[in-house]
């Protein structure tokens, strides 16, 4: 592969990054809209990964499951109707009655 992300001839980061045009993409979109507050697109591609996120997607990756912030992962269960987000395996555990 490539040392960064920029260099990867099929990847949009050369183009988020000024580096090249590339007609494919859109700049009036609201995926746009999510990365409009990186002021280098370049230094943000090479920050390092939060730990705690990346295990995350990929438990959620693992049982097919969607990743983002609870309120999309909700909007997403009022719309398809199911439940999307993160359970543990197993019965869930009874409340005990004092």
């Amino acid at each position: 592969m490539v040392e960064r992300a920029e260099d990867y001839l099929w990847s949009s980061a050369a183009a988020h990054c000024g580096l090249r045009d590339d007609a494919l993409l859109t700049t009036d979109s609201i995926h746009c809209k999510v990365f409009e507050d990186i002021s280098d697109y370049s230094a943000w591609l090479g920050e390092d990964d939060n730990d705690t996120q990346l295990n995350i997607m990929r438990r959620n990756i693992q049982k097919n499951l969607p990743c983002g912030s609870n309120p999309f992962i909700e909007q997403l269960e009022r719309i398809s109707g199911r439940i999307l987000s993160f359970r543990p395996i197993g019965r869930p555990k009874k409340a005990i009655k004092g």
